[in-house]
């Protein structure tokens, strides 16, 4: 208990303190995201184990007295991360209150969490530090952290649902920003999807944090010349889950993509994968110029000579197909085109239901390219996965190469994954359904 004493000293360091009006910028280097209705930051270290994790929360109304209330609160959030090993009093230091619980995880992962506190415009700011129990206590991320909600202070800065966080942008080529009027009428058209979200659960060090893939420049957007599918057996990657892919013989449905510049792709048509892969954002940001992308399973070169196309993979033996009428044929194999979802426009509200007492998830998408989202962000595997996902807003979108672009009016940009199978609208293979 001493030494959690000694760490909520250390990391509550004395500063001057820079009054500002709005959020201050993330510390340089550090990823700063959305999550659901706050905000993460993570430090900028290679190895994931090693990060340390702040927290913003919404702002909430506090109870009285505000002291006990904040106690409460940070032993109720420490029980979501594990079991609670021990705990300081809470104190304070200015304007600002804190607590520190030590937590050991599900996974037997040992974290200090330092809770903070102070009054906000819209009630109570809250901003828990999660830090693993290899980082010393004279890290210099600490004094990083603790400077950073020193200036949220002096600022007065608060996290208000909705709110953009601060440096999210994500680099990408996005459309202009719908206006905060037409986001507002989208959202309005949105079905009833149900009880509010719960609590969502926080990415914690050592977690697999994804980024989206960044939009490609034009010089790096190449055509695609051809798009089939085929069902069958195939010998290859098979999926394996958190336990990562296998070899071996399998039943498939995979498409294949001619690219103009001689790159071959084949691929599930339904990857089911989370974030990080092709597959779950389609192939709007697979980038075929990169040697390092295109060397690896799951691609290959294509040439053509009359009505004779030749692929050597990179994983597999080679393929020698005859175009037979639209489609290709060869080695027992017959390839059908495929309609890859590209250049459409839709207008209309498409839900994800879920069963009663859990709350569903839509998107509204009209002709002239706005859209309004709430929940799409669990088709990247939500907070947990990709914490810069919005799960909720609004901003333009389009439909290329297979992907769904969302690219959000704070800036942010991600591609998921998209088939068009009537009115159902499969995004990374969860399905919405048109109601409207």
């Amino acid at each position: 208990m001493r030494r959690l004493c000694a760490l909520a000293f250390l990391v509550l360091a004395p500063l001057t303190a820079l009054a500002q009006t709005r959020a201050p910028q993330p510390p340089p280097g550090w990823v700063a995201g959305q999550m659901q209705g706050g905000i993460v930051m993570t430090s900028p270290d290679q190895d994931a184990t090693q990060r340390v994790v702040l927290v913003l929360l919404p702002a909430v109304r506090p109870k009285d007295p505000v002291k006990d209330w904040f106690s409460d609160q940070a032993l109720s959030l420490s029980q979501s991360f594990g079991k609670i090993d021990g705990a300081t009093d809470t104190q304070e230091e200015g304007a600002i209150i804190f607590r520190v619980v030590k937590v050991t995880s599900a996974k037997g992962q040992h974290l200090r969490t330092v809770f903070f506190g102070y009054a906000s415009p819209h009630g109570y700011q809250v901003s828990v530090l999660m830090i693993p129990a290899t980082v010393a206590d004279q890290d210099p991320r600490l004094q990083v952290a603790s400077d950073y909600v020193q200036r949220m202070a002096a600022a007065h800065y608060d996290v208000a649902l909705g709110s953009a966080a601060p440096g999210s942008a994500t680099p990408g080529a996005a459309g202009p920003p719908a206006s905060g009027m037409s986001g507002a009428n989208l959202m309005t058209m949105m079905p009833n999807l149900g009880p509010p979200p719960g609590q969502p659960m926080y990415p914690r060090p050592g977690d697999p944090v994804m980024q989206p893939r960044p939009q490609l420049a034009p010089s790096h957007d190449v055509p695609i010349k051809g798009s089939y599918f085929m069902t069958g057996i195939a010998f290859g990657a098979v999926n394996a889950g958190v336990g990562g892919s296998a070899y071996g013989s399998h039943a498939v449905q995979q498409i294949l993509l001619l690219y103009a510049n001689g790159v071959a792709v084949k691929s599930d048509i339904f990857g089911g994968n989370l974030a990080g892969h092709h597959q779950s954002e389609g192939f709007a940001t697979l980038d075929v110029t990169d040697p390092a992308v295109v060397g690896e399973g799951g691609f290959g070169r294509w040439s053509q000579q009359g009505q004779t196309i030749s692929i050597r993979w990179n994983y597999a033996r080679g393929e020698v197909l005859t175009k037979s009428g639209d489609g290709l044929s060869g080695g027992g194999v017959s390839y059908h085109p495929w309609r890859l979802a590209d250049g459409l426009r839709l207008q209309g509200a498409f839900v994800r239901r879920m069963d009663a007492g859990i709350r569903s998830q839509g998107i509204v998408l009209a002709q002239d390219g706005t859209f309004a989202a709430d929940g799409v962000n669990v088709t990247m595997g939500a907070e947990l996965i990709m914490p810069q996902f919005p799960a909720r807003g609004f901003g333009t979108y389009e439909i290329k190469k297979g992907s769904l672009v969302l690219h959000y009016a704070n800036g942010f940009t991600v591609a998921i994954a998209c088939n068009i199978d009537g009115n159902t609208l499969l995004l990374n293979n969860f399905p919405y359904v048109r109601e409207r």
